[in-house]
């Protein structure tokens, strides 16, 4: 009984990853297909010359904390390194990293911001705003709009936005972007790349 639900929940967690994959190749395809190839050139050398200054578009996109309706983005977040994790709350891999996140605020309160996006187009800030409730997780949520997810692929790939892998960055206060590796990664490896990177 065990087995079957365990293969159930592996076979939904593999629908939902193709379905966002899917998605976002719809989604790339389309704003491919609205450019033409001189403002593409144009637009790549802009991102290229932002993202050597340390301007990275996906910071300067306005998102809402599902808890508070406030309007922030990650540009905003200055003083302190920013954890910033992209999930959808049907996938439990999202959820042990964000358990593991919480373990860190309480290890080292006050030292980091914890920023989640959700990144299943499916759902919605009230969605959103359950699970932060319910797993009592601290931390400003919110639910991506397009264009930070093609900004955040742009400039890292497809993996950034792919649950089953835990993606996160690491922002520091000076503007350092850091993309963490693959994986669940425990409270005190969260807290070493915090004080090695930043």
């Amino acid at each position: 009984m065990i087995v079957v639900q365990m293969q159930k929940n592996t076979l939904f967690l593999a629908i939902g990853v193709l379905i966002i994959a899917l998605i976002l190749i719809l989604l790339l395809v389309n704003q491919g297909s609205l450019t033409d190839n001189a403002a593409t050139i144009k637009t790549d050398a802009l991102q290229s010359s932002n993202i050597q200054n340390n301007v990275h578009n996906w910071t300067l996109v306005p998102l809402h904390d599902v808890s508070t309706s406030r309007t922030f983005s990650i540009r905003d977040l200055e003083g302190k390194p920013v954890l910033l994790f992209c999930f959808t709350t049907w996938c439990s891999i999202c959820t042990a990293q964000q358990n593991e996140i919480k373990q860190l605020q309480v290890m080292s309160p006050g030292s980091f911001t914890a920023v989640g996006v959700d990144i299943d187009p499916y759902e919605n800030e009230a969605v959103v705003r359950k699970h932060q409730s319910d797993h009592q997780f601290y931390g400003l949520y919110a639910v991506a709009p397009p264009e930070m997810i093609n900004e955040l692929t742009n400039e890292f790939g497809v993996d950034i936005i792919s649950p089953a892998s835990a993606p996160m960055l690491l922002i520091c206060s000076n503007g350092t972007v850091t993309k963490l590796g693959r994986g669940i990664k425990s409270a005190e490896l969260l807290n070493q790349d915090i004080r090695v990177w930043c």
